[in-house]
């Protein structure tokens, strides 16, 4: 049995707000040194293209699914991250284990709500990533009434 719950929301709905790259990184100083090095006390959030993340929406779906036809071959391997909009139901019962509750809770949630984004990363046997880009973020529709 599952028990309703709205979700608290109490911001603007940013998608990928968990893995968008939120690192900071040193930036150009200004003389010309790219880097920027330990005193510059330049700094800016990494972007996903930074950290080697490439977002796909509906017009450049097309594009970047040949990008990855290029690299499958050599980088077989595939990590996957999936988001959902949130926590909108709790199982309730009995459970063997706060685990076992951990999991009720995440197969009810992915059962009753549709997928927001998709992250794929590509990689060889060894675990090494491909030059460039390696994570591709799938975006999808979705609408919160």
């Amino acid at each position: 049995m599952v028990q309703s719950v709205m979700p608290s929301i109490t911001g603007p709905f940013v998608l990928g707000g968990g893995s968008s790259g939120t690192g900071e990184r040193e930036n150009s100083d200004g003389g010309g040194n790219r880097g920027g090095g330990r005193n510059s006390g330049v700094t800016r959030p990494m972007s996903n293209e930074d950290c080697g993340i490439r977002e796909v929406w509906a017009h450049n779906m097309e594009e970047e699914f040949h990008h990855i036809r290029c690299i499958v071959h050599q980088f077989p391997y595939v990590a996957m991250d999936t988001e959902f909009p949130g926590v909108v139901a709790r199982p309730i019962g009995e459970f063997r284990s706060n685990a076992d509750y951990q999991y009720q809770l995440l197969r009810c949630n992915v059962d009753l709500l549709k997928i927001i984004q998709l992250g794929l990363t590509f990689l060889d046997e060894h675990g090494k990533t491909p030059q460039g880009f390696s994570t591709w973020q799938f975006n999808f529709k979705f609408n919160l009434t």
